[in-house]
């Protein structure tokens, strides 16, 4: 409906306490300037939409347009996008939909289920139009206007929404424009003619309300109107005049780069994008509306405010950080505590173009013993391998990258990397994005959908949109159990072997410490699974501040990825803050920095989301792995100097790269050898390297009686020589010499009539003024309110116009928003002022006409600032002007100064001159709200764990503070020293070891202790724990003493010897029969009366009867050999350590 017939008020109700429509009106001059929009008030959401296509509001808090799919899927039950020329918000919960497109116009939809369940100006809905015009109080009333101003929201009848009128010549030129619509192809939409004139009142009020929006423009408003007709035609209609009406009206539609006209493009509910690029309806389901405006491209998906293809869309993303918590590729939040190595995603469709794999390497984190972190991953595509490891440098197929080959982009893979920070790696072909953030031990994977999805598995579970079963066993089946889950995706190793176990004692955190709202990226990321992650790892750790930051950083890096938002701020108010390299700064930007090679090109759709990192401050790109000026990738030849550089061509001419990459040269001119007198001799002396000019020295050869040469005063241009006079005697003498001329210098505002001219005489040319009377100006003709002046001038009379009896000004300043702004010299211009007037120039220069001994002379006093008060170093800090449109504004303090610095509220640092322990912090006054300056002075807490001993700082690390270093090792309150070995009381099936390893820190090994074989044929319910619990064993040895043949797997490499030329030898054939003396003999102790005390009989199934047999063996050097061994045939008990070599026939069978 169009609120522009009841403008008369500013605030309307549509759909009472839902939706309000809203017009503010001012004057400008005779013009009414309008902005309108519309606000929707949804349970405890609040969105406001307009006055513009990019003016989105939720909750107070603006939303770029580009965002409105996060938002989105934030809000749950809300959908808010942009589609063609028209913002959508679409209630699922409560099936109706607001629509304000870009002529204001606003359309409200609701389903069938709020059948009589509305009010408001769109009336009751419920099939009776006749009773339409009711009021809140339930009153039917017949004036449309007292209807409407009914439903006027309270203060809705405001100065602000006076009617607005449109100038009378807009207005006729507005229906002269819109009677466009009584001829074809236009009247093709007209079904009823009837309706002609109405249509065309409709159509300049468009027209009308749209100039008198802020920077409306004629074409494109009488255009819009035209479109807003057109919209109400028939589909198939629209279609056939659409490239007719546009052409011979010249309102050719404009899209931006990538994006095309559509007359008829898909609903909000069925246009493509990439956050229901797998939920998008079939055709048969979308609803039956024509929407025009900018679309994607068949095949292409809307990417924010860009189309992309599908495969482009980076919808599934799984996240890990901290100790650590995993959120999967479908969203469901889980926590697991495990060393070693684990497949985190992998391809396994089949399709090999596609195969992937990203492995977490998974260590005891050294901040947080008895837990885990991800310390790193490797990412496998195609025959390469990714390795990224916290503090070391990245590896590809094993080879250590240097700063210099950043960023990489070879063989596939895309790295760029910011040490002990952020590693980014992109493969293009498959569009797989893998992110390790070092702070926090954080990661996350990125795939599409719509390449990958139910084609994953790995930690992360399937990219299918189903969290269900995102707990999918390696063997494919379904657990419950999260520890039963991800050790079956253990890469190496066993359950037992990577197990840790978690503290026992649990600290109680503060919930306002793991606080996540009132942040900017409450809107775009639900905070919930991290909050939970930073109570439950605080809860446990032993650095409460670091274990928080984790969380918050991987929130921040989330939120970035999400929206681009920042919340920089955020973590430095949490103390989360961090600092890059050189010419680097913290911020949220895209996932493609800018480099040498790419700084020039156009803006593009970066295939990587906005990460939260280090990057190269504004200026700045990415050169050789450090950030560089702009300038330092350009070269000046085909040698590479850059701008800046210096070098020698020869020893005679020296070259530099200047800023605009010109090469410029020096040359070194040599003076002429020296005259020698006719009593001295002219020697060269050898010349030196890298010398230009050759060296000479005069040598007396006899001696003289003359004087020494009187010095001559020579001319420019000449220079003194020695000659003999007739006497004999040497004497100075001036000789013209062109090259010791200076350059010739013209001069510049020359007087009129005045010329320069090249005078020769002398040894040098220079340059001299002359009168040419012939070029003195003419007698001009003087405007009226001046008058004629002449003086005599250097050459010429002078002429001017004077002002008659006014002050003539040139103003030099203009104000802009309030400020000062000096004019350039082309927009310098003259004012006349009468005697006694007085005005001012910019905002400082006021100025006043007076008359002084007949002369007509303005007269202007400047005023003059104070300066600002400088306080000491220690309390310096920046101002600027509290207030605006005043020469003088008074001054604020806004943030504080150091070290040269500024730092804004929230900054802290520290002055080298106070020492490590002092810092300063600028905070905000709770007086004033000033930045006021605040000395902090560190007391450092000396007091170690009974396992530890404090360590003072390192001379020159720059910390105030020393350190608690590990000197014993600690397990169930006892203390171990470097070295002792023992049984583990807390995991009693374990050896431990208490060593100091390869970086010198002390730390428990924890060996699982090796079990006995279990005998094969021991009954199950003989099999019983030993007395530690750790293993199995069986309570007695089965069946009688006899041979046992063993399984043929069992006897390869059962014979091993060592043989001094071949090496190691062994069998690596099965050997059939091979059996073994294996059964139960009885053992007792019994009393001996004879010698009164107890006696011992142990009895051992050995070999009784055995057959000799032969065996080959495979040697290290690739020859065989023959050894011979005696096979078991029939076996007894006998006694225990008994001479077994006491019969032939029993021989032990070993390796001969």
């Amino acid at each position: 409906m169009k609120l522009v017939i009841f403008s008369s008020y500013s605030t309307h109700a549509i759909a009472a306490l839902l939706v309000p429509a809203h017009r503010r009106c001012s004057r400008h001059g005779d013009i009414g300037v309008c902005e309108t929009w519309v606000s929707v008030k949804c349970n405890s959401t609040f969105v406001k939409l307009g006055p513009t296509l990019s003016d989105v509001s939720v909750n107070g808090v603006p939303v770029a347009v580009r965002n409105l799919g996060a938002v989105s899927r934030r809000l749950g039950d809300v959908h808010l996008s942009r589609n063609g020329q028209r913002l959508v918000f679409t209630s699922m919960r409560h099936n109706f939909e607001v629509a304000f497109d870009e002529r204001r116009t606003i359309k409200i939809s609701v389903s069938d289920c709020l059948s009589s369940k509305t009010s408001g100006l769109c009336g009751l809905y419920d099939w009776d139009a006749k009773n339409e015009f009711r009021t809140p109080e339930d009153r039917l009333v017949s004036d449309a206007r007292v209807f409407a101003n009914s439903w006027a929201s309270s203060g809705g009848a405001s100065s602000d929404c006076a009617l607005s009128t449109c100038p009378k010549q807009t207005r006729e030129r507005a229906e002269r424009w819109c009677q466009r619509i009584a001829t074809p192809p236009l009247s093709h939409c007209l079904e009823n003619k009837a309706l002609l004139e109405s249509s065309i009142n409709s159509c300049a009020d468009v027209v009308c309300d749209c100039l008198a929006s802020a920077g409306g423009d004629d074409k494109k408003c009488m255009c819009s109107a035209i479109e807003g007709f057109v919209s109400k035609c028939k589909t198939s209609m629209r279609s056939q005049i659409a490239s007719e009406w546009r052409l011979s009206l010249g309102c050719a539609p404009e899209c931006p780069a990538g994006m095309q006209w559509r007359e008829c493009g898909p609903s909000s509910e069925c246009e493509r994008t990439c956050d229901n690029v797998h939920r998008s309806k079939a055709p048969d389901e979308c609803p039956e509306e024509c929407i025009s405006g900018c679309f994607c491209p068949l095949g292409m998906v809307r990417r924010g405010d860009a189309c992309v293809p599908p495969r482009m869309c980076h919808d599934c993303v799984c996240r890990g950080h901290g100790d650590p918590n995993y959120i999967s590729f479908d969203g469901r939040s889980f926590e697991f505590q495990g060393n070693c190595s684990y497949v985190l995603a992998q391809h396994i469709s089949g399709e090999k173009a596609l195969d992937f794999q990203v492995v977490g390497v998974n260590v005891e984190c050294p901040e947080e013993p008895r837990t885990t972190c991800t310390q790193g991953v490797i990412i496998s595509y195609g025959d390469s391998h990714v390795r990224i490891s916290k503090g070391q440098r990245v590896q590809f197929d094993g080879k250590e990258l240097q700063h210099r080959d950043f960023p990489w982009n070879r063989q596939g893979f895309n790295i760029s990397w910011v040490p002990g920070r952020t590693t980014v790696v992109y493969v293009p072909a498959i569009n797989l994005v893998v992110r390790f953030f070092e702070l926090n031990y954080g990661f996350s994977i990125e795939v599409p959908s719509f390449t990958y999805s139910g084609k994953m598995t790995g930690l992360c579970g399937d990219c299918d949109l189903d969290a269900s079963n995102d707990l999918q066993h390696r063997s494919g089946r379904q657990s419950t159990d999260v520890r039963d889950f991800a050790y079956s995706w253990l890469v190496d190793g066993t359950p037992e072997i990577c197990q840790v176990l978690r503290s026992s004692s649990q600290r109680q955190v503060p919930p306002e410490l793991c606080r996540f709202q009132e942040n900017a990226c409450e809107l775009y990321v639900e905070p919930g699974p991290y909050q939970h992650a930073c109570l439950s790892d605080a809860s446990y750790s032993r650095n409460l501040s670091a274990s928080v930051c984790r969380s918050k950083l991987q929130y921040a890096e989330h939120c970035c990825a999400t929206s681009g938002v920042s919340v920089h701020r955020w973590l430095q108010d949490s103390g989360c803050d961090f600092s890059c390299p050189k010419n680097m700064e913290l911020r949220c930007d895209t996932g493609c920095p800018k480099t040498c090679a790419n700084y020039k090109d156009p803006e593009s759709a970066c295939p990587v989301m906005p990460t939260y990192s280090c990057f190269c401050k504004r200026g700045y790109v990415l050169k050789d792995g450090e950030c560089v000026e702009t300038k330092h990738c350009e070269a000046c030849d085909d040698q590479g100097h850059l701008v800046g550089d210096t070098w020698k061509v020869s020893p005679c001419e020296t070259c530099g790269c200047g800023e605009n990459l010109k090469i410029r040269c020096t040359s070194i001119i040599c003076p002429p050898p020296p005259v020698c007198r006719d009593d001295e001799k002219l020697h060269q002396l050898p010349k030196q390297n890298d010398t230009c000019c050759e060296a000479y020295l005069c040598d007396a050869n006899l001696v003289s009686s003359c004087k020494s040469p009187e010095p001559v005063y020579c001319p420019p241009g000449s220079i003194t020589r020695i000659k003999t006079n007739s006497e004999g005697c040497p004497t100075h003498v001036c000789e013209c010499d062109p090259k010791m001329c200076p350059p010739l210098e013209w001069p510049a505002n020359l007087d009129p009539g005045l010329e320069a001219f090249v005078d020769q005489k002398g040894c040098c040319s220079r340059v001299s003024v002359r009168c040419n009377v012939n070029k003195c100006p003419e007698i001009p003709t003087c405007p009226a309110e001046t008058e004629l002046e002449q003086a005599l001038g250097e050459c010429c009379t002078l002429y001017k116009c004077a002002p008659k009896n006014k002050c003539a000004y040139i103003h030099r300043y203009k104000v802009v928003n309030d400020m000062q702004v000096k004019l350039q010299p082309g927009q310098l211009y003259q004012k006349m002022y009468p005697v006694g007037s007085s005005w001012t120039d910019g905002l400082c220069t006021n100025c006043t006409c007076s008359k002084n001994f007949n002369q007509y002379q303005y007269s202007c006093r400047v005023e003059v600032c104070p300066g600002q008060q400088k306080d000491s170093e220690d309390y310096e800090y920046a101002v600027e002007p509290q207030s605006s449109a005043a020469c003088c504004p008074a001054q604020r303090r806004t943030a504080c100064k150091g070290n040269g610095q500024t730092y804004y509220v929230g900054s802290e640092w520290r002055q080298p001159e106070d020492g490590k322990c002092r810092s300063y912090r600028c905070e905000e006054s709770p007086t004033t709200g000033e930045a006021l300056k605040v000395v902090l002075t560190q007391i450092c807490n000396k007091t170690c764990h009974p396992s530890e001993r404090f360590v003072e700082p390192t001379p020159g690390s720059g910390d105030c503070c020393g350190h608690c270093v590990r000197e014993f090792c600690e397990e169930n309150g006892k203390l171990y020293p470097v070295g002792e070995e023992w049984v583990s009381t807390l995991r009693p099936c374990f050896k431990v070891q208490c060593v100091r390893n390869n970086v010198g820190v002390v730390e428990t090994m924890y060996t699982l202790q090796p079990c006995p074989e279990l005998p094969t044929n021991c009954p199950k319910n003989n099999i019983v724990r030993d007395k530690t619990g750790c293993c199995q064993m069986c309570k007695s040895i089965p069946g009688p003493c006899a041979p046992h043949t063993l399984e043929s797997s069992r006897t390869l490499q059962y014979f091993t010897l060592y043989d001094n030329v071949r090496g190691m030898c062994s069998n690596t054939e099965p050997i059939l029969d091979l059996a073994e003396c294996r059964g139960n003999c009885t053992s007792r102790t019994i009393f001996d009366a004879e010698t009164n005390n107890f006696t011992s009989k142990c009895n051992c199934c050995t070999i009784k009867k055995s057959r000799p047999a032969k065996v080959s063996l495979s040697c290290e050097n690739g020859q065989r050999i023959q050894k011979d061994y005696q096979n078991p045939i029939e076996c007894s008990c006998s006694l225990c350590g008994g001479d077994k070599a006491s019969s032939p026939d029993l021989a032990v069978p070993i390796p001969l």
